[in-house]
């Protein structure tokens, strides 16, 4: 079903202060980038869960992309 879809992908906290945590099924790459399009953060991947210390990020919205053998996912995310 739709819902079991959507359930695949887990992004949290979000707000998030030190530590994002990414659940989701074979991923092969995340990134991380401002809302004017510039790549803050990018990781090349074969796992299912993913750490992402953000401590370093200005305070703000950013946009996650997480790219899997199933597809591409985009997220907003807030870093406090």
């Amino acid at each position: 079903s739709l819902e079991e879809n959507h359930d695949i992908f887990k992004i949290y906290p979000n707000p998030v202060e030190e530590t994002l945590m990414i659940n989701a099924d074979n991923i092969k790459n995340i990134k991380i980038f401002s809302l004017t399009g510039v790549v803050m953060y990018e990781k090349e991947t074969n796992a299912n869960n993913v750490n992402i210390n953000v401590e370093d990020l200005p305070s703000g919205s950013y946009l996650i992309q997480i790219i899997t053998t199933e597809g591409t996912t985009t997220k907003q995310i807030i870093v406090k």
